[in-house]
């Protein structure tokens, strides 16, 4: 199976993930994280994409579908998507070496996204995502490592990246419809429910 995560920032597809991982043998593809990655290892595209991600903005097509590309050929069994694709351009590509089961559309309001991005908390280690009213230290719960705001986690690129899904990624709904395999979910209701609601979605059962 394979199945594609839409949702604004902040609409807890990592949390979603975090979940189905505990039940499913999925292979998670988080395109930003993968760029987080080469950021914090400061290679080049590490250094290339900084600046673009940093602004809001989206990488050029080819230099994502490269990180793609790697993380498929790595990957065992199911996958997940999240994060990718964002344009139908980027739908296009991933057309052509992968077929798409599911498109799970997480919909959420702005300024409730908004609002869990500025309180949001990642571990520069493992990625677990952690909330500020949460945790009495910088130290992550998971593997000790250090907790802290995302470089593009400030006002001004929240804006920017809530503008470019509007303009870009909303698109990928119509798209994921007219093939019949959009699937939404309200994504303002509790981590455990919205896990739920995307059980019934997959048929999966959380024995």
């Amino acid at each position: 199976m394979q199945i594609v995560l839409i949702g604004i920032q902040g609409s807890g597809k990592g949390e979603l993930i975090k979940n189905l991982s505990k039940i499913k043998d999925f292979t998670y593809v988080s395109v930003g994280a993968l760029f987080r990655q080469e950021i914090a290892k400061k290679t080049a595209l590490g250094k290339f994409v900084e600046p673009i991600m940093a602004r809001g903005d989206l990488p050029d097509l080819q230099t994502t579908m490269k990180v793609v590309n790697k993380a498929i050929k790595k990957s065992k069994g199911d996958l997940v998507f999240d994060g990718f694709p964002r344009t139908t351009e980027q739908a296009d590509a991933l057309d052509k070496i992968c077929k798409i089961d599911k498109a799970i559309y997480l919909k959420l309001n702005k300024s409730v996204a908004k609002k869990r991005l500025l309180n949001r908390l990642t571990c520069v280690n493992c990625q677990h995502i952690t909330s500020k009213n949460e945790i009495k230290n910088l130290i992550c719960p998971v593997c000790g490592g250090k907790l802290a705001t995302r470089h593009d986690d400030t006002p001004a690129s929240i804006d920017q990246r809530f503008k470019v899904f509007e303009e870009v990624t909303m698109p990928l709904i119509a798209r994921y419809k007219k093939q019949g395999v959009l699937c939404q979910v309200d994504a303002s209701k509790t981590i455990q429910e919205v896990f739920e609601e995307v059980l019934k979605v997959l048929n999966v059962c959380n024995n």
